[in-house]
């Protein structure tokens, strides 16, 4: 008996010491109610930045930047670093241009908005 009490006592340490470790790095989590307004907003952005990789990956889009000395990877990575408001706004002029017409307003949109950023 004296022996298993005096085994015990260091064991109880060990054992008070990692579960306090442990305690210590448990991550706490929040959960909050998503608006529907903050779903819809995020899902009109991801459909904005879906319009714009779209119009990026054509063929005489990528054709163009190319022939301006442009390389797409860095089109793309641009876009990608774009703000909710800059995105809105890329699209926004896509919507407002005619099928066809409007290529070269937006390659020079594009064109502006890397030498910006």
């Amino acid at each position: 008996m004296n022996k298993l009490h005096h085994f015990s006592k260091p064991i109880g340490y060990v054992v008070i010491a990692g579960m306090l470790t442990l305690s210590m790095y448990l991550p706490v989590a929040n959960a909050a109610m998503v608006g529907t307004e903050a779903a819809i907003n995020t899902m009109q952005d991801q459909q904005a930045r879906n319009r714009i990789q779209d119009t990026l990956n054509r063929e005489e889009v990528q054709s163009k930047l190319f022939s301006l000395g442009v390389d797409p990877q860095q089109v793309q990575a641009r876009v990608d670093a774009l703000t909710e408001s800059e995105v809105q706004m890329l699209s926004k002029h896509l919507n407002e241009m005619p099928a066809g017409a409007g290529m070269v307003n937006f390659l020079l949109l594009i064109l502006i908005l890397v030498l910006i950023l």
